[in-house]
């Protein structure tokens, strides 16, 4: 059995963020044999954008049931199913991270629909859920809906099934894949994506003492936690006892978050910043807009940029933009510093994002 899963957050990252609502579909491969949908209270805020984009307030969260209460409903059904999600990285990540919050643990063999399309299905620009069920004729209703993208989910799944199955089934994954053998090492690696963003490396007080980033979080934290002969490397290895991230999307965001991040939290292991002595101005005028892939396939970024201070934050990708005033009202963090936009130059002189305003 196959439970296709979506689900809706009030942000990117397990740590910071909870879901809002979940939509399981079971499938034998080939038609649908039970559902679950519904609702969750994220007994958190949701931020307005992502009210923009799903429809989801907080007015219709407030008498949902919490996680804790459909916890034992959504383990039953998919009990004995392969968890299949499209990115499945994400969705089963945040819904381990729940049960962990509940003191409980949640295992599913794997199985993502974009991994799968891309080596079973070629050739595509882009293998997003949108333009999938663009190029393939399934129709999504309610998109941004944890029931439609996971009934479109679903038909996606049967397609590949249908034409596919040998080759389908062999990209099934064990949902808790052993790393390094080190017990420890494997337990904070479990949940970290191969994906572009923003980690942290906590002590056994939480107080952070190490700040990366990159296009692949997964594999940098496992690069910490099993290499280097040096003693820095050394000692910081022995000190880390926890590991917190955040998905950017953007590779320009995440290097801006962790400069940003380094210089407000001074962590012990972590190098201080210099000064890029040599840069290719890219940037011509004082003010810029940059715009780029988030951390899912609804959001993007934006970040503004001026000569002495640089602003970022997030925004529907549906979002209908006609001018730079629209962009201001999704700006929610700045830094201060020309360092910034010296940072920005060098990206994009070896590096791009989707637009320039």
């Amino acid at each position: 059995m196959f439970a296709i899963v979506d689900i809706e957050t009030t942000g990117g990252s397990p740590q910071q963020s909870r879901i809002t609502e979940i939509a399981v579909y079971l499938s034998d491969g080939k038609k649908v044999v039970d559902q679950f949908i519904t609702l969750v209270n994220p007994e958190q805020h949701i931020p307005s954008f992502i009210t923009k984009l799903t429809g989801i307030s907080d007015e219709m969260v407030a008498s949902a049931p919490r996680f804790q209460d459909i916890s034992s409903q959504l383990a039953l059904i998919t009990k004995d199913a392969v968890f299949v999600a499209h990115n499945v990285a994400f969705d089963y990540g945040m819904i381990r991270h729940e049960y962990r919050e509940l003191g409980m643990e949640f295992h599913r063999q794997l199985l993502c629909t974009v991994k799968s399309s891309r080596k079973l299905i070629p050739g595509y620009p882009s293998y997003s859920l949108g333009n999938l069920c663009k190029e393939l004729n399934i129709e999504i209703e309610h998109r941004h809906r944890a029931g439609g993208d996971a009934l479109a989910t679903m038909e996606l799944f049967h397609l590949l099934y249908g034409q596919h199955k040998p080759d389908l089934l062999s990209l099934i994954e064990e949902g808790s894949p052993r790393f390094t053998g080190d017990p420890k090492a494997d337990r904070m690696l479990e949940n970290i994506p191969e994906r572009t963003g923003v980690y942290f490396l906590h002590d056994s007080n939480q107080d952070v003492i190490y700040v990366g980033g990159g296009t692949n979080i997964r594999k940098k934290v496992l690069h910490h936690l099993t290499k280097g002969n040096s003693r820095q490397a050394f000692e910081l290895r022995n000190s880390i006892a926890d590991v917190s991230f955040e998905i950017t999307g953007s590779e320009l965001l995440a290097l801006l978050m962790e400069m940003s991040e380094i210089r407000r939290l001074k962590p012990m292991f972590n190098r201080r910043y210099r000064p890029l002595a040599h840069r290719k101005i890219m940037l011509s005028k004082p003010l810029h807009y940059l715009i780029d892939k988030g951390p899912d396939r609804s959001t993007k970024i934006v970040v503004r940029v001026a000569e002495d201070q640089v602003g970022w934050g997030y925004f529907p990708s549906q979002q209908s933009i006609s001018s730079t005033e629209d962009l201001d009202m999704f700006i929610r963090y700045v830094a201060i510093g020309t360092e910034y936009r010296s940072l920005i130059d060098a990206f994009l002189a070896k590096g791009r994002v989707e637009k320039i305003i």
